[in-house]
């Protein structure tokens, strides 16, 4: 069973404003998330708080996880307070970036930046020229940050929204949105129950029939390389997907490090093929080990 400790410390500024740091240790899944949930209530109560969730030594954290994050960050917005995330791992920062959530929060790299952020208020507001740019979805209203120029996805409705070099936001609500994660052995036997997840996905989205079969095609041939690259089957994937009426992304962790794609894998046939089924294939590093392949197949209106 997963382990859970959240801490906290109150610390003040030269302005005497109580700042509260929440340490995050272990691992937020389907046993700890009603921990999670009661604790975070606890330290985070009070009018106008000023708080840093500190993950720098959490482990993991699941979509219900991700979900009760978004619910205490509204909370304390909400009372007239400011959040902020820091030390994020890149493998829990991926989850965040297929899910969304990185246009929901305000992001540090350790908690002295993020008391920072609280303390001069960046990342919570400002013109619309000027990043970060927070404002709320056109959809459901719900809090939104984009920290740069680029396409981003709502954690609340899924709609997508655009934001140009200038800072202007063009929102597009969408009519579905579906997710799903799931973690398997890198073995030939799990692949047709990783293929019919994504399959499902895209059907709850309602995607024409030849973008699901190039996107099925494109599953299977991740899955098949994996597969080549594990030997002895003893390699975990653990695979992302988001998908909504404009963008399917499917994104395949690992923290093995035979199954991560060295330079041959990269400029192989494989890779080659993917892009051919697909507008966007990224391969890119987790920290402090690991890798992700995500794959985006943005889909025509």
């Amino acid at each position: 069973m997963a382990k859970l400790s959240i801490e906290h410390t109150d610390r003040r500024d030269d302005r005497g404003a109580e700042i509260r740091v929440v340490a995050i240790k272990g691992s937020v899944d389907s046993s700890t998330a009603e921990q999670f949930d009661r604790e975070l209530t606890q330290v985070l109560s009070g009018r106008g708080r000023l708080a840093v969730l500190n993950f720098a030594e959490a482990e993991y954290v699941n979509s219900r996880g991700m979900a009760l994050l978004v619910k205490h960050h509204d909370l304390v917005k909400g009372s007239g307070g400011k959040l902020v995330i820091a030390g994020l791992p890149r493998k829990i920062a991926a989850t965040f970036e297929v899910m969304g959530l990185n246009a929901t929060f305000t992001f540090a790299a350790d908690e002295k930046e993020a008391i920072g952020l609280l303390v001069s208020g960046a990342g919570t507001g400002g013109g619309a020229a000027r990043f970060p740019v927070s404002f709320a979805c056109d959809a459901c209203g719900a809090p939104l940050r984009a920290g740069s120029q680029g396409r981003y996805r709502c954690p609340r409705c899924q709609g997508c929204f655009e934001v140009s070099a200038d800072g202007q936001v063009i929102t597009f609500p969408l009519r579905s949105a579906q997710s799903v994660e799931m973690s398997f052995p890198c073995r030939a036997k799990y692949a047709d129950a990783a293929r019919a997840a994504a399959a499902s996905v895209a059907k709850d989205v309602e995607l024409s029939s030849i973008t699901a079969e190039l996107l099925d095609r494109a599953v299977d041939e991740v899955l098949g390389l994996y597969a080549g690259k594990s030997a002895d089957g003893q390699g975990r994937i653990r695979m992302l997907v988001a998908a909504d009426s404009r963008e399917f992304a499917v994104a395949f962790l690992t923290t093995d490090p035979g199954l991560e794609l060295d330079e041959q894998d990269q400029q192989g046939l494989t890779i080659k093929t993917l892009r051919s089924f697909v507008d966007q294939v990224d391969i890119l590093p987790l920290s402090p080990e690991g890798q992700m392949l995500k794959l985006v197949k943005r889909i025509e209106q």
